[in-house]
């Protein structure tokens, strides 16, 4: 997608004239946001965020590695039972109870660890069941494992809970402590392309930092293969223009990639790359070959009326 994205924006660059703007959006009006996003795991860990999103590009379900303790915090001797829940939208989760020693731990292990994140895995499979952040001391003794995709697989993590183990996740102090291992493990399949990824929370340009989002409608002026593909002898073009707040962000950006989110009906994120422009006042975020494609997209950044 991304190739074809860039080829297609070198290839218009030289041999296109503009039929202008379409459509304003205020920025009020928008429910995105973009920034950097990572999809292996970032070097300081302390200042991103473990998030789950659909990005076909990055949707193989595979392997993930992660720096892990060497010490297992709790393992299946501490689980007293497990049992399958339902999971929002169709999905399935499988729910921990632990012994009354293993929820002391937990407590604990919860209690000292506040502001990190954990893995909750199962080595003997290979499996990487979890990755949650701790915010706060953890009662009651109950955990669950959500975004199973099928029963049959929920079944299974419950038939080797006794495999199940809990490990801290290196953070900026410890990425180099050799009470730490690197470790691939595979992620569990997912329902509606959902990948994880590695959120950059100190930078992030939301509404607050733009003016509005511009659709343009835009005429090939020269005959090329995409564009005799075209079903209308234009396309269009999604551009973000910032205010100042914006502007001064932007430029003062990353060499990172940047996202573009928008958040969907499901809890998770839809993702897609933006295309960089050499506009100091905005950023292109999309190019469409139809008004229908426009149509989807302004459907889904747009707050609901």
């Amino acid at each position: 997608m991304k190739k074809w994205l860039a080829s297609l924006w070198l290839y218009f660059a030289a041999a296109i004239t503009s039929a202008g703007p379409i459509l304003h959006i205020p920025a009020q009006q928008l429910q995105f946001q973009v920034a950097p996003l990572l999809y292996d795991l970032p070097k300081n860990i302390s200042n991103h965020r473990k998030i789950a999103v659909n990005d076909p590009s990055h949707s193989d379900n595979g392997n993930e590695t992660l720096k892990l303790s060497r010490k297992v915090y709790l393992s299946g001797a501490s689980i007293a039972s497990a049992s399958v829940a339902s999971d929002s939208p169709g999905g399935f989760a499988v729910n921990l109870r632990f012994t009354t020693k293993g929820a002391r731990d937990f407590a604990a292990f919860t209690r000292e660890n506040s502001g990190r994140s954990i893995a909750v895995t199962n080595k003997k499979q290979q499996y990487l069941l979890s990755t949650p952040f701790i915010h706060n001391e953890i009662f009651g003794g109950q955990v669950q494992i959500s975004g199973v995709q099928t029963a049959q697989l929920a079944h299974e993590i419950i038939a080797n809970k006794q495999n199940i183990t809990f490990h801290l996740i290196a953070n900026a102090d410890t990425v180099d402590n050799e009470e730490y291992q690197e470790i691939s493990l595979r992620r569990l399949p997912q329902n509606h392309e959902a990948v994880s990824a590695w959120l950059y929370y100190p930078w992030k340009m939301t509404s607050e930092d733009m003016e509005q989002l511009v659709i343009e409608k835009i005429s090939a002026s020269e005959p090329g293969e995409w564009a005799d593909s075209l079903s209308e002898p234009f396309y269009y073009k999604a551009r973000l223009i910032l205010n100042q707040q914006g502007i001064k962000k932007w430029q003062h950006r990353s060499e990172a990639e940047f996202y573009l989110l928008i958040p969907n009906q499901n809890g998770r994120i839809n993702v897609s790359g933006i295309m960089h422009d050499q506009s100091q006042n905005s950023i292109i975020l999309n190019i469409f070959p139809t008004q229908q494609d426009v149509d989807e997209f302004v459907k889904s950044v747009r707050l609901p009326q």
